[in-house]
């Protein structure tokens, strides 16, 4: 079997105004359900952010401090499971929902009941659906848009690839030029990065996502950041069309 982790970044699944951006959502899910459809041999782990940034637009809060953050997320982890569900209801797909956090992969019991899960939910044909436990957490607010939880479950599910969706075509270089592939990523690609731009809800940025590729390749696992906003952009990907940056394991 070919597995497969697919990160969904917050910019993907809302739109400008901070609202859960639902046609894109059931694009991208019509996507990974076609894609189960027609190949018997993918399996497919969803990583997803954007629940502090519906969860707060949904009773109109301004996430301006931690408490206020993982209120926020709580609110949003309905908001964003009942659309996944429905949608996926929809594709007569099964899906499952877990919440976890940085620790539960430092714990070897607790990082073993996650994969066993798993394992099983895909023996059953569901489809896991994983973010971070941001209403209890502390540290992993603080740190990228689910980028580092991708990259650490892709290693220890022994995922064959992990793909990046973001609102970026990839990384650009200084012509602001998609660099298509990368055999490693050092500090010249870093330099690239200007993460500035990130926002109160939106974690990660192209640094976030280049750290959590370099540590995924370093473990064998091919790595694709693109737009999550293409049309078919799953499938283009899993046709091994050129689209996005590719990250070449080592």
């Amino acid at each position: 079997m070919k597995r497969i982790i697919i990160k969904i970044g917050t910019n993907v699944l809302t739109d400008h105004q901070q609202r859960l951006d639902l046609n894109n959502m059931r694009q991208l899910v019509f996507q990974i359900s076609d894609a189960l459809d027609c190949h018997k041999d993918i399996e497919f782990v969803i990583v997803s952010s954007g629940a502090i940034t519906c969860g707060s637009k949904h009773i109109n809060m301004s996430p301006i401090n931690l408490a206020k953050k993982q209120a926020a997320a709580a609110i949003g982890q309905i908001l964003l499971y009942q659309q996944y569900y429905d949608f996926f209801q929809f594709k007569n797909k099964c899906v499952a929902q877990l919440l976890v956090t940085k620790d539960n992969f430092e714990d070897d019991q607790k990082k073993e009941n996650i994969k066993q899960t798993i394992e099983t939910l895909f023996s059953e044909n569901v489809i896991p659906i994983i973010n971070e436990n941001d209403s209890v957490s502390t540290e992993e607010i603080q740190f990228g848009d689910n980028d580092q939880l991708s990259s650490t479950l892709a290693i220890h599910m022994n995922a064959n690839h992990l793909i990046l969706l973001t609102n970026e075509d990839g990384l650009l270089d200084q012509n602001n030029r998609v660099v298509s592939t990368l055999q490693e990523i050092s500090n010249d690609e870093l330099s690239l990065v200007n993460d500035s731009l990130s926002t109160s809800t939106s974690k990660g940025g192209m640094r976030s996502k280049l750290l959590a590729a370099q540590l995924a390749a370093a473990n064998g696992i091919n790595v694709t950041i693109a737009n999550g906003r293409t049309p078919d952009i799953l499938k283009s990907i899993l046709q091994n069309q050129p689209v996005g940056t590719t990250i070449k394991c080592n």
